[in-house]
């Protein structure tokens, strides 16, 4: 499996992994709930301040998930492949995921913000400048 990732919601810049030349950008992950989760060394898997981004989204947009007794107590590993669904599926999504760079990040909160679209450049080569491509 290769590197994902996604745009900053503010400035569309690419949150970058720790592999790319920039190196990472530090950034958080706003929550519906209009939590943050941060993340300071993204590695380029999904994973921000220890939580997975597509078990996230699984979690926020499926209703039965968190009501049902047989995923309760299961980690984040065991609603990842759900989330991809969703996030890659044609349904619209209600409550997709938004990053934003730690540097446009001003307490924006869930709902003012756009969705974070996927990086064409995976989070390693940036698609918002030529110098990294």
């Amino acid at each position: 499996m290769g590197f994902f990732s996604w745009e900053c919601a503010v400035s569309n810049e690419d949150i970058m992994n720790q592999y790319s030349q920039r190196g990472a950008t530090q950034c958080v992950l706003v929550c519906p709930d209009d939590s943050v989760i941060e993340e300071d060394f993204y590695e380029g898997y999904g994973v921000f301040g220890g939580r997975d981004a597509y078990a996230l989204l699984a979690k926020w947009n499926d209703p039965n998930l968190e009501d049902d007794p047989v995923m309760e107590g299961q980690d984040d590993e065991d609603y990842r492949d759900q989330g991809i669904n969703i996030a890659f599926g044609d349904a619209p999504i209600e409550y997709p995921l938004k990053f934003v760079a730690k540097d446009y990040y001003t307490g924006q909160k869930y709902n003012d913000l756009p969705a974070s679209k996927d990086a064409e450049g995976q989070g390693f080569w940036s698609s918002n400048d030529e110098e990294d491509e």
